[in-house]
């Protein structure tokens, strides 16, 4: 049984009744108080709800009873021998009704047949020399039945028969015949108990069953006392009640009678059997009263249902007591009250039998209970025994090793995460504040940590070191997959929590999702960070300190912060950290991510960067920027800066803005131009330059017959050489002038003055380059010297002539075949700096080149002719070859004596039908002309008509 607190600070408390909402107070100082329980709010202190008093009113004297009348709305006040009416539920004084004087003792009819009719109640009350029964209605009163009987102390009605005790002999009275049997003394061995000694053996009188009284006797003589049952027919049954003291109060209740003793203790006695089935403290109680209902506390189940601190003893947290205290309320139908305090008497909460399942073990039992028990209650209470009893269950699961049971009814009972990861040794969990009701706290006292708890239990069954060693791992690996599921759990419908739980939660959840297989892991970290992070800069800090860059990055991306992811990438390309999780394309990711957000200090800052470590995929994303309109700084300061910063590869580098993006700037492709040219030279040593002085010398001397284009040559010699370091310079050479020549011969406008002052140093030998430049620059006696006069290359002279000072890379040069090694760009790229596709560089007018070609091949004609001496084949050929670029006259003038005209036959007839051309096609011409001025005449005339 239970005895708790319902009402405290009371003075001189002489009788109470209760129902579920209200506590009413008689005083032996004539006050009538009227206390309305607060189940919203209760007293940590007293360890009760908070009671409101209502009202307080005087009586006519000190108050002797109270009776709730509930069913017609009344209360029934015993005060100084007047019985007065009130009104219910104000507790206001009935005015209509006449009070009844001259009562000592009232006590409500008990039928013994049928319940009492709801619209009337019967109360039996006794005077000095009489005992009446009347029937109280919500309107009237009025006396039913009375018998006469002098000098009653105490008095139980059941039905027609009344109980009644003087100070000396108990009687037993029927009402109906008017009938009284004697008993038996109070005291016992005194027919007439005069003196104080005596007053304590006041008659005790209830009913314990419908046909059964139960009447105390005693004696000073005796410390012990007795309770002793008469039927209503006046014979004594059962056995005999054994009390240790003298009773202040009898009160059966449930085949239970329970009598309050002086020494402060209430004994339970079975009515069946008269045993003593209990004893409990009832400190300075002076009465028992039942009731109907009366709120009351279980206070074991509410200490077990109270938060206290974790980790300090004895805090208890106030502002949840009241929840608690709804949680451990029940029903009370019994009251003992002292002059202070009034008290319920209870069997205990119906949660008390679910935690003694907990205790005995019977988990599943108990959560079987659970679920029957919050069908009946409200939604708080439901909450609090839901909580506490899948906490209390874990933790019994935990001990168990029975993790998945464990884990699904931790997060039913939404336990602090906290405390389950202070049970991880390998975690720290700061359990300041955290807050644990006081019975799940006693079960974790048996829970040191988990490690242990594994270790002690497997040591129980298994002897095999490297078994339990075994066990050890995977169960530890169990609990803290146990500890990952009850904590993404919590963090998914945490949104209320404290900051610092949060915080807690989310740094212990990642740490384990950090090592976790990489593998297996990738889809729980998404859904990690797709909630909202509450500590920042903490987590970010442990994938710093876990060196998950690849996590880091991600995470920038997800919350736009685009610098810091690009410039983490940046750090990972670059070596200076490192991450197995990093894709083999994060370059491109890279590039893709600067083109799609990059602004103008990102492109940049890391387009340099990236054109420092990759050229290709620098320039690409700087063209890429500049033409989607991303940037503002312009090309040109792009290219500075290269050139400041990469000053060996700036060649490649140009080669790519040129070649692969189509810069034509005149000063970029000039200075790529003389930059092969300044490579050319600075290749040259004495081995070399003799050996193209002997190529140059040796080609020269061939005859016409034997001659091939200058690059088949070339390509001859280079095939012949012995493998070597010569062999070697000598091709790195030759590629080298192979670019420059692309270039030299191409349609790209350069400046050539800068190229020529490049290959100075080197002209004596780098002759291909020395014609093409002149060809350029319109110095074309210059590059005719060469041909003919150096190298004797009359055919290459004749197609010089006949382009106007160009086109002759095919002949001049060998198809471009690049090392990979000193270049970034491929043959196709150089492929487009094929031979100009314009007739005369700088034109593309047909007129123009044939004016060029006439003074050209003239030209070649006289250095012929001025050549030899004793063959005049070379020159009759080229006339008439290229007679038309001839003027017939000039040449037959100039003809040597002694050249048979018929060598240049051809030239001449060949001359004269052209002339013959030309007149016809001059009279056309004036005809043309005179047709259209007579028109224009004839249109004149008729205008000014």
């Amino acid at each position: 049984m239970q005895v708790s607190l319902l009402l405290t600070g009371l003075t001189d408390v002489s009788c109470v009744e209760a129902d579920g909402t209200s506590i009413f107070i008689g005083t032996s100082s004539g006050e009538l108080l009227h206390y309305v329980v607060n189940r919203d709010q209760a007293d940590p202190q007293e360890r009760c709800f908070s009671s409101l008093l209502a009202s307080r009113q005087s009586a006519a004297g000190p108050v002797k009873e109270l009776l709730l009348l509930s069913t017609i709305g009344l209360a029934a006040v015993l005060a100084d021998d007047v019985l007065s009416f009130f009104r219910l539920p104000e507790f206001a004084p009935a005015s209509d009704f006449k009070t009844v004087r001259g009562v000592r003792g009232v006590v409500r009819s008990i039928d013994a047949v049928t319940p009492i009719q709801s619209n009337s109640v019967e109360l039996t009350v006794f005077t000095a020399k009489k005992i009446r029964q009347i029937k109280v209605t919500a309107e009237t009163i009025r006396l039913t039945r009375e018998l006469e009987y002098n000098d009653a102390v105490a008095i139980c009605q059941r039905g027609s028969v009344v109980c009644a005790a003087t100070r000396a002999t108990y009687d037993l009275l029927e009402l109906e015949r008017r009938a009284k049997i004697p008993l038996f003394s109070v005291v016992q061995g005194e027919s007439e108990p005069s003196g104080a000694e005596y007053d304590p053996y006041t008659a005790r009188i209830v009913s314990v069953t419908p046909t059964e009284f139960l009447l105390s006797s005693g004696s000073p003589e005796s410390t012990t006392a007795i309770g002793m049952f008469v039927t209503t027919e006046g014979e004594i049954t059962r056995g005999t009640l054994m009390l240790s003291e003298y009773p202040l109060a009898i009160l059966p209740k449930d085949d239970l009678a329970y009598a309050l003793l002086p020494s402060g203790k209430i004994e339970v006695h079975d009515i069946a059997t008269q045993t003593i089935t209990g004893t409990f403290d009832a400190a300075s109680m002076i009465g028992l009263k039942q009731v109907s209902n009366a709120v009351a506390t279980d206070s074991e189940v509410l200490d077990r249902l109270t938060l206290a601190s974790y980790r300090d003893e004895g805090d208890v947290d106030d502002d949840g007591f009241t929840d608690a205290l709804r949680a451990a309320e029940c029903s009370a139908e019994m009251l003992c009250f002292g002059h202070q305090s009034v008290h319920s008497i209870t069997n205990g909460s119906p949660f008390r039998q679910i935690d003694e399942l907990l205790d005995a073990g019977d988990l599943q039992q108990a959560l079987s209970a659970l679920e029957t028990a919050c069908r009946t209650v409200d939604e708080r209470v439901k909450t609090i025994w839901t909580s506490y009893t899948n906490q209390k269950a874990g933790i019994l699961y935990l001990q168990q090793l029975l993790f998945d049971d464990a884990i699904d009814t931790l997060d039913k009972g939404r336990i602090d995460p906290r405390i389950l990861i202070s049970l991880l040794p390998q975690f720290e969990a700061d359990l300041h504040g955290v807050k644990v009701f006081k019975g799940v706290k006693k079960a974790l006292n048996g829970v040191t940590n988990i490690r242990s708890m594994i270790h002690d239990n497997l040591s129980n069954t298994v002897d095999d070191p490297q078994t339990l060693a075994e066990l050890q791992k995977i169960l530890e690996g169990n609990a803290v997959e146990l500890l990952r599921r009850n904590l993404t759990k919590h963090r998914e419908r945490s949104t209320t929590e404290s900051k610092p739980l949060q915080i807690i939660v989310e740094q212990s959840l990642l740490s384990i999702l950090l090592d976790m297989d990489r593998a297996e892991v990738k889809p729980k970290l998404k859904d990690f960070f797709k909630l909202d992070l509450v500590d920042e800069a903490g987590i970010l800090s442990m994938l710093e300190r876990k060196q998950r860059w690849m996590l880091l990055a991600d995470y920038y991306r997800k919350t736009g912060r685009r610098k810091d992811q690009l410039s983490l990438w940046r750090r990972l390309l670059d070596g200076e950290l490192s991450d197995p999780e990093t894709p083999p394309d994060l370059l491109d990711r890279l590039e893709r991510a600067l083109v799609k957000y990059g602004d103008d200090d990102d492109i940049w800052e890391l387009g340099i960067w990236l054109t420092k470590r990759d050229p290709r995929a620098g320039t690409a994303l700087v063209f890429d920027s500049i033409k989607q309109g991303r940037v503002t700084w312009e090309l040109e300061r792009f290219v500075n800066e290269i050139r400041h910063q990469l000053p060996d590869d700036f060649t490649k580098f140009l080669e790519l803005v040129i070649l692969v993006h189509d810069v034509r700037d005149v000063k970029l492709c000039s200075e790529l131009a003389s930059g092969y040219a300044v490579q050319a030279v600075d290749l040259f040593d004495d081995g070399i330059c003799k050996e193209l002085e002997n190529w140059t010398a040796d080609f020269a001397s061939l005859s016409a017959d034997e001659k091939s284009s200058y690059a088949a040559y070339i390509d001859t010699r280079m095939a012949n050489l012995d493998p070597g370091a010569l062999q070697d310079r000598m091709m790195n050479l030759q590629r080298v002038r192979q670019r420059l020549v692309a270039f030299l011969s191409s349609d790209i406008a350069l400046e050539a003055s800068m190229i020529e002052k490049a290959i100075e140093p080197g002209r004596q030998v780098l002759l291909p380059e020395t014609i093409l430049l002149a060809g350029r620059t319109g110095r074309h006696e210059e590059a005719l010297d060469v041909l003919v006069d150096q190298l004797h290359d009359y055919e290459g002279a004749e197609w010089y002539c006949y382009h106007g000072g160009g086109g002759l890379a095919w002949h001049l040069t060998t198809a471009f075949h690049p090392s990979q090694e000193d270049t970034l760009v491929d043959d196709t790229h150089f492929a487009k700096l094929a031979p100009s596709s314009r007739l005369v560089y700088g034109t593309t007018d047909k007129h123009e080149l044939i004016n060029v070609r006439c003074t050209l091949f003239p030209a070649l004609l006289a250095r012929i002719i001025a050549s030899e001496t004793e063959d005049s084949g070379r020159a009759a050929a080229l006339l008439n070859r290229w007679g038309r670029y001839f003027d017939l006259a000039d040449e037959i003038r100039r003809l040597p004596d002694g050249w048979a005209l018929r060598s240049v036959r051809g030239f001449v007839s060949g001359g004269l039908v052209r002339l013959q051309q030309d007149k016809r096609e001059t009279q056309v011409t004036k005809s043309l002309a005179r047709s259209d001025l007579d028109h224009v005449k004839s249109s004149t005339f008729t205008t000014v008509s």
